[in-house]
């Protein structure tokens, strides 16, 4: 394609609205319009068809109020407007301009609508990408699964021409920035601005790289021909290669277990916490969260949640699964010779060594457990023998609910999960030679490693099998 000739033709569409943009994307077969019901809750998304596919994201919206056509003027290397009113919009209609370049390469393909907050009926900006975010989970979790994120939407750098990119405050990792910089030759420049990828990327890295234009926002705006086409030629190599994934600082996954969003429960939950050093207001807040505890649908605490049979003392799970998993469901069975007031204080001393804060915990009776639903009536020696716990932890920012029971493993698999028809993501199993060696963890070459068996997604199977093979003496 004749990446002059797209940009000039986008640089041409009515500057007042993005509905022009909107429409020649959703000439694609598999391209989706997503609206709210407010002023700008609108984006496009085309959903890429490789497995390393990154997200590429664009904003249809300019900051002119200038329906129908305008001049374009070509002056050496520069498209400018002839106006002295208003610019050419290249803020971002360069960016879609770059999209629609990209369009076949399996990439995932984002527009929003009202990135900027100059539109009279704004309420901030970003309106599109908060819109998604918010109200399409679906898509936030394909974006955030997606290799890295990037959005055209860009200027040069002050001073001497250089293209650039920058991240803003995104927590990415070097290696990130090593990979751009390696690729493409651009600098970090600064992080001043906002844009798009501050809303979309919460679990991986994302970044804004130059389309070439300079003074935006203004009638001298305008940008270069050369420093697009130079943008253009430069991703296409790159977009064109095999990509890996890069996820924020502190979202690290795994390949068979990426990060997922904290539930809305949790949130509601850990939402009631911040830190109050006054012993009396400390207590009435924890007072607050432990009554929203008991009005959360056990339901909601099993969906997505890991169980462990026969737990022990072990947390392990806990510490491999942190950011995968946020409701912990642990059971000390009675069939082992282990004491529930020896092994549950064991837990919880294990987690604080570890950096884990326990921000409140209830001792779940027998009582309460059958009047929300959690048991039914079992009989005396079943409820003089129970003990249970729920607790909520943080680090890093990151909440999870572990609740720790003392019972057969039967009987609580019964009440808890089938009786709720509520099943595990993970069933964990901890053999006892898998523990000996180190059952969840990383190889020497930083790879995936599962020793024990973890049943997930349907009971599939994961496991190391060179491990299981290895003969046990």
């Amino acid at each position: 394609m004749d990446a002059k000739k797209v940009l000039l033709d986008f640089l041409k569409k009515p500057l007042d609205t993005a509905d022009s943009v909107f429409e020649i994307f959703a000439t694609i077969p598999t391209a989706k319009i997503y609206k709210g019901s407010k002023a700008g809750e609108r984006f496009l998304f085309i959903k890429g068809n490789r497995t390393d596919a990154a997200t590429l994201v664009a904003h249809g919206d300019t900051v002119f109020d200038v329906s129908g056509e305008h001049e374009i003027i070509e002056d050496g290397d520069i498209f400018r407007s002839g106006s002295s009113k208003y610019g050419i919009g290249a803020d971002d209609r360069a960016g879609c301009a770059m999209l629609w370049l990209f369009k076949d390469l399996g990439h995932h393909i984002l527009v929003c609508d009202y990135e900027e907050s100059t539109h009279k009926d704004a309420i901030g900006n970003c309106v599109g990408s908060k819109y998604l975010m918010r109200e399409h989970q679906d898509i936030a979790k394909i974006i955030n699964n997606s290799s890295f994120v990037f959005e055209f939407d860009r200027r040069l750098a002050y001073g001497s021409r250089k293209e650039h990119y920058t991240c803003y405050t995104l927590p990415v990792s070097q290696e990130f920035r090593d990979f751009i910089e390696t690729n493409t030759g651009f600098i970090d420049d600064d992080k001043s601005g906002y844009t798009d990828i501050m809303e979309l990327c919460t679990e991986v890295c994302g970044a804004n790289i130059c389309v070439g234009y300079s003074n935006a926002h203004s009638s001298n705006e305008k940008i270069s021909i050369s420093a697009f086409q130079n943008t253009y030629e430069i991703m296409s190599k790159l977009l064109t290669r095999e990509l890996k994934r890069f996820p924020l600082k502190g979202k690290e996954g795994t390949t068979h277990f990426p990060p997922t969003k904290t539930p809305e429960w949790l949130k509601i939950i850990t939402s009631l916490y911040h830190y109050e050093p006054n012993d009396e207001l400390k207590e009435q807040m924890k007072m607050g969260i432990k009554e929203k505890m008991k009005m959360t649908d056990i339901v909601d605490i099993l969906k997505d949640s890991l169980f462990y049979s026969g737990c022990g003392n072990d947390i392990e799970p806990i510490t491999f699964f942190e950011k995968h998993i946020h409701s912990f469901v642990f059971c000390l069975d009675t069939s082992y010779n282990l004491e529930y007031d020896s092994e549950f204080p064991s837990v919880k001393t294990q987690l604080k060594q570890n950096n884990f804060k326990k921000r409140v915990n209830i001792d779940l009776d027998i009582n309460f457990l059958i009047q929300n639903g959690w048991f039914q009536k079992g009989d005396d020696r079943f409820n003089n023998e129970l003990k249970a716990n729920w607790s909520i932890w943080e680090r890093n920012n990151g909440f999870f609910s572990l609740v720790f029971i003392y019972c057969d493993s039967f009987t609580l698999w019964k009440n808890l999960y089938k009786s709720n028809q509520s099943y595990p993501i993970i069933f964990f199993f901890q053999g006892m030679f898998d523990a000996w060696k180190g059952g969840l963890g990383k190889n020497e070459g930083g790879e995936f490693v599962v020793n024990s068996e973890i049943y997930c997604d349907g009971f599939s199977v994961y496991r190391n099998t060179n491990f299981i093979n290895q003969d046990r003496k």
